[in-house]
């Protein structure tokens, strides 16, 4: 059974454009959990982005599944953060916002590209009105009769 190649599709239909992408230069260093920025590089790349639909999200953790996510086309595999490896995330600059890869999927079967699921960075996120926290203070005595 022969598979289509469809990774034609990335560069014709005129659903393809450039999208910039940032990739972190060298390894990353660690301090209290959190990484060092190490810089990155600007690579350009043609890429079809679209939303994530509720069946694409069960391919990822449960806990990501609420975040805003896009799918990410390419010919070109993107990188995933794993500190085994002590490398970051490619960011994805789109849309005037910028997106962290999460995962990246070989398509190889259906085409020569990679499928990858950008989430919105949370840093960036604006939550329009303000939160009241109310604290209900109680204390409670009890005496016993002698």
């Amino acid at each position: 059974m022969s598979v289509m190649d469809l990774s034609g599709i990335v560069d014709s239909l005129g659903i393809a454009g450039n999208v910039e992408f940032e990739r972190a230069t060298g390894s990353i260093t660690w301090t209290n959990g959190d990484p060092i920025d190490p810089g990155y590089n600007v690579i350009s790349m043609r890429a079809i982005v679209q939303p994530a639909t509720p069946r694409e999200l069960m391919r990822l953790p449960e806990g990501d599944r609420t975040r805003e996510t896009m799918l990410v086309h390419t010919k070109s595999q993107l990188v995933t953060t794993t500190v085994k490896d002590k490398k970051l995330a490619d960011r994805m600059r789109y849309d005037s916002r910028t997106w962290e890869i999460v995962r990246c999927e070989d398509w190889s079967r259906q085409g020569n590209f990679w499928r990858s699921f950008a989430q919105k960075i949370e840093e960036e996120l604006t939550y329009p009105g303000q939160i009241k926290v109310i604290v209900i203070r109680e204390s409670r005595a009890v005496e016993y009769a002698r």
